[in-house]
């Protein structure tokens, strides 16, 4: 069961994360500075998917909206991409946000935006949006019964599509996928084997759909799955197993599920077996 945890007032979630990007700024520069051989420094973020309800140019908007302009209520905030990467990258904070920044933010702005070499993006959870007239965006209902992981995130592979795609086109600098994966309900079963065939079609339709934003233009160099042993997940504790490999935690004994057989094949290959 899920603890809710302290919340702090949207003035002091947003101070600590302008804090948080002057750190990164700050960080980088001193990196750069001081690294005794080539190097590359990257930012990771993550938030919601949005996936365009068609592919008119209205929807398609509507859907760079929740990665990059998020609607927000006045108590509380939900930070998306958009709400890292603009500052860092482009130099400009989301305007719901320019409220809630400290005093004399702006001459931070020299040491928040500084050059990166590439993106790094955690991707779980995609939504469908359409446009609509009053709103940036609108949510569509999933069907009912849509295949959803042990941690109630709905099963769209179609989100790794549109995310790569979108963040590829606005900030035309490498991308990496540095977590995506799904908890499932893994048990031993009576063969010895640890048969996840669920995560197992989480990953072919997953990286079939980055093949695909690959195919059309986006700039991907590399994919990390989450995760490679069965982890402590935040609030959840050990209640969620995302691992390739199965963690006994009565005497942390490891066992490889057919999942992480069925990655080292795609990996093999370089996704041809996904073809």
């Amino acid at each position: 069961m899920a603890c809710t945890g302290l919340k702090l007032p949207v003035n002091q979630v947003v101070r600590a994360w302008h804090h948080n990007l002057k750190g990164l700024g700050l960080a980088t520069k001193a990196i750069r500075e001081n690294a005794k051989g080539e190097v590359k420094v990257g930012l990771v973020s993550c938030g919601e998917v949005g996936i365009p309800a068609s592919d008119r140019e209205a929807d398609m908007q509507a859907a760079r909206n929740v990665l990059f302009d998020r609607e927000r209520s006045e108590d509380s905030i939900d930070f998306g991409y958009g709400d890292l990467f603009e500052p860092a990258i482009k130099g400009e904070y989301p305007k719901r946000l320019i409220p809630y920044l400290p005093k004399g933010w702006q001459e931070d702005m020299k040491d928040i935006c500084v050059p990166l070499d590439y993106i790094g993006i955690n991707v779980y959870i995609g939504s469908i949006v359409e446009a609509c007239e009053d709103k940036k965006y609108r949510y569509l209902k999933l069907p009912v019964g849509i295949g959803k992981t042990s941690m109630e995130w709905s099963f769209k592979p179609e989100t790794l599509y549109w995310v790569t795609r979108f963040i590829s086109e606005r900030y035309n600098l490498p991308v990496y996928i540095t977590e995506n994966g799904m908890a499932n309900n893994d048990w031993i079963s009576t063969d010895g084997k640890i048969n996840d065939t669920q995560r197992e079609d989480y990953m072919n339709q997953y990286l079939s759909a980055l093949s695909k934003s690959i195919d059309d233009g986006a700039d991907v160099r590399g994919y990390f799955y989450w995760s490679l042993l069965d982890n402590f997940e935040w609030a959840y504790g050990y209640a969620k197993r995302f691992g390739l490999v199965y963690v006994d935690y009565s005497d942390y004994s490891r066992t490889l599920k057919q999942s992480a057989l069925r990655y080292k094949k795609i990996i093999e290959t370089n996704g041809e077996i996904l073809k």
